[in-house]
């Protein structure tokens, strides 16, 4: 996975993607946190929220 300023990178665009950062604004929304990892050739995520 690539990173910019601790952000990942799209890997359709050379940019930043929305899909990881909507996920991450959802679970702050209800009070959790979300977390991804990359491990070699696997990513791992992790996401919590509050119900």
């Amino acid at each position: 996975m690539r990173q910019r300023d601790g952000k990942y990178l799209s890997s359709k665009r050379d940019d930043f993607g929305v899909g990881l950062s909507s996920i991450q604004a959802v679970a702050y929304k209800r009070g959790g946190d979300a977390r991804f990892e990359p491990d070699g050739r696997v990513f791992r995520s992790s996401v919590y929220v509050s119900v």
